[in-house]
């Protein structure tokens, strides 16, 4: 998501005809917005899954990834290891938001792997606070830090994370 606004922000009004691979349903979104309806040729919920969709349908032996200055190894190294030369292109920088809580809370929504950095290196919480992670990769760095419940979003999205997290409270306040 971030790496689509970084690069349309610098294409200004232009189009490329480009044949883009997204992972997530508002990178797709963002992605058909800025390059048109029919640029998007595959989506995945994961780095590792969005590989193998690549690897499988084989449409060059080459690709462009933009992403940040901290993504992680598991779609470029999958397509390496299949033949696909990467040309990595980092369009943005990952700053970590550094923000200690006082109070103790039923839960937390983590987005970003980077997330759960920043927010466990200046924060401790409760044996029974809830993380609810945006996905697997997330759930994963999660685990690192803590102990908890993790509760992972069936699809990758901010708003199928909300939509989890109050789905959950819903429930507990039904029965």
């Amino acid at each position: 998501m971030n790496a689509v606004e970084a690069v349309a922000c610098h294409l200004l009004k232009e189009r490329p005809d480009w044949k883009i691979y997204c992972i997530g349903i508002t990178t797709n979104k963002l992605v058909k917005k800025y390059f048109g309806e029919n640029s998007v040729i595959g989506t995945a919920t994961n780095a590792t899954e969005l590989a193998g969709l690549i690897v499988e349908e084989r449409n060059s032996n080459k690709l462009d990834f933009f992403c940040g200055d901290q993504r992680r190894d598991e779609l470029p190294n999958i397509l390496r290891n299949n033949g696909i030369r990467v040309n990595e292109v980092i369009v943005y920088q990952t700053k970590p938001v550094l923000h200690h809580i006082e109070k103790a809370y039923n839960g937390i929504l983590f987005f970003s792997p980077s997330a759960a950095d920043s927010f466990f290196s200046v924060n401790k919480i409760p044996a029974n606070t809830l993380l609810f992670a945006i996905g697997t990769t997330t759930a994963k760095e999660l685990k690192q830090f803590s102990n908890n419940e993790i509760i992972i979003s069936e699809e990758p999205g901010k708003e199928n994370l909300v939509n989890k997290m109050i789905q959950f409270y819903s429930s507990k306040i039904n029965h």
